[in-house]
């Protein structure tokens, strides 16, 4: 599939406030990191770095229209999404640290420059809690270390490709 991303896009990760972000007000092009896919009203991208998530994406079906991602060594011929891109490294990411480090430079390598950052709530404080909509749903990723390590790495892929990220949490009152 050949891609091309408009300039802005929404992220949502798993942070707590994914909760209270009012999708309303975001553009169309909503990606769901993991299990975030799940939950975003009218999402337009899945992405996963691990086989257990595009498992799951199988076996809980995503809606047809939504654009899975995922990378090129799934075996195709065992499962196809009706619309699904294969990135690939290093064509697409030179870092493969976390599903968000990834997805910020296959994001941008598509066109990407702005990205709305749903539920990243941990990237400016210790908040390494998940979203109850995310815990309702199995959704809670295996982190030790309150994301320190993978916001260190996104703090560098952002500066280093010169993303422009919009912080959905810090403009919200709960």
């Amino acid at each position: 599939m050949d891609l091309r991303l408009p300039e802005e896009i929404w992220l949502a990760g798993k942070g707590p406030s994914f909760d209270f972000y009012d999708w309303s007000a975001s553009g169309e092009i909503r990606i769901g990191l993991n299990e975030t896919a799940f939950l975003i009203p009218d999402c337009w991208g899945a992405f996963a770095k691990d086989f257990p998530i595009v498992e799951r994406y199988i076996s809980e079906p995503l809606n047809p229209s939504v654009t899975v991602f995922i990378k090129d060594t799934w075996p195709e011929k065992y499962h196809i999404f009706q619309r699904m891109f294969l990135w690939n490294r290093p064509i697409h990411a030179n870092i493969l640290f976390g599903t968000a480090v990834t997805s910020l430079q296959i994001f941008h390598t598509l066109g990407a420059r702005t990205f709305h950052m749903v539920g990243f709530d941990s990237i400016d404080a210790k908040a390494s809690t998940y979203a109850q909509k995310i815990k309702a749903i199995d959704g809670e990723g295996k982190n030790q270390d309150g994301y320190e390590q993978i916001n260190i790495r996104m703090k560098q892929v952002i500066t280093s490709l010169g993303i422009k990220p919009i912080w959905e949490h810090i403009q919200m009152h709960f």
